[in-house]
């Protein structure tokens, strides 16, 4: 059945979904890796609710990959709050035979990662409106659009109790922590691997250059001098949250699968306009001046939350259970489903 990794997201989920998973199918150990219609189809559904026939078109698509390697880390819902809907919403989609992989990294650094990644997709809030106690955030959460995180409750942030979730409807729940990663032993549950096939991934997945890396220190005190500059204006930045209707119009339409034939070279006035036409689009955004230049070419210093931001015994419990993957035997856990013997596998 599908292998099916939900997030979550700062995780390394890009070296992931650029230089490791597309080599399985090349290696013949999936048979196909995040089918075009298939993610459009979990796009729209991230967004809002599929028709019957979206949903048939899902599900046909599915049966037809039904050995391939699903990534994307919206499925597990960004928003703690919302990880059991989404659960259900992801049993409904893929069935309970599915195996679901979930990668984990230190506590600390994914909440600071998660609070740095939507002030980069525009949404310039300060980490005390961020980070909210647990009635605010039931209340907002029931006020903001769906697949938008705009506020986080620590008190719902739970690996451990995660895991549990999916280990109650799924056949089996993979887990890594992110320094494990890199053995790509975890690529056991796929398959058989040959010493050869992993040191190839494994080379691809430790030489990605970073471009999707957190903002530096730098960087993040750039962004909000530059909405303060803004906001004096009258002005803001513009956010994910602002997203173009007419792009939900797009995800209806099905995408044409690939000929085979190759496509027409194009001249070298041709390609070099379009390059330069590719990084002037590059440079006027923000998010590529500070996660490319600045944090490239600047001494890169790590951001951090201000003291007392983080609820330091959610960090504690989470941090047991992380130490506990990452001292796992194997390099990875794998775990049966809850059903009374409490296996592992």
């Amino acid at each position: 059945m599908a292998i099916v990794h939900i997030g979550l997201g700062k995780t390394a989920t890009t070296a992931l979904q650029k230089r490791v998973f597309p080599e399985l199918v090349k290696m013949g150990l999936v048979s196909a890796y995040n089918p075009k219609n298939v993610m459009r189809l979990l796009y729209l559904k991230r967004l809002t609710e599929l028709s019957p026939d979206q949903a048939k078109e899902l599900g046909t698509l599915l049966k037809a990959n039904k050995d391939a390697v699903i990534s994307f880390e919206g499925l597990v819902d960004w928003n703690p709050a919302n990880w059991k809907a989404a659960r259900d919403a992801n049993l409904e989609t893929f069935g309970k035979d599915a195996t679901i992989l979930i990668t984990i990294r230190e506590p600390r650094g994914y909440l600071t990662s998660v609070y740095q990644q939507v002030v980069a997709e525009g949404h310039v809030v300060s980490p005390r409106d961020f980070f909210v106690s647990e009635q605010l955030a039931a209340l907002a959460t029931k006020a903001t659009r769906r697949g938008m995180l705009e506020v986080f409750n620590q008190q719902a942030f739970d690996l451990a109790s995660l895991v549990a979730l999916y280990r109650e409807k799924f056949a089996k729940v993979i887990v890594v922590a992110m320094p494990q990663l890199g053995t790509m032993k975890f690529l056991d549950e796929f398959g058989r691997i040959s010493a050869a096939d992993r040191e190839l991934v494994q080379k691809n997945f430790n030489t990605l250059e970073p471009n999707n890396r957190s903002y530096s220190r730098l960087a993040m005190s750039l962004t909000f001098r530059r909405e303060r500059l803004l906001q004096a204006f009258g002005l803001r930045s513009h956010s994910t949250h602002d997203f173009d209707v007419r792009a939900l119009e797009a995800f209806t339409k099905p995408i044409a699968e690939p000929t085979g034939k190759p496509a027409a070279r194009r001249s070298a006035l041709a390609r070099f306009k379009r390059k330069t036409w590719i990084w002037s689009k590059r440079l006027r955004r923000w998010r590529y001046l500070m996660q490319v230049v600045v944090n490239r070419f600047f001494v890169y210093k790590k951001y951090e939350l201000p003291a007392g931001i983080l609820n330091e015994a959610v960090i504690a419990k989470n941090l047991d259970f992380y130490n506990e993957v990452l001292a796992a035997k194997d390099g990875y856990l794998s775990l049966g489903r809850l059903n009374g013997r409490n296996r592992k596998s």
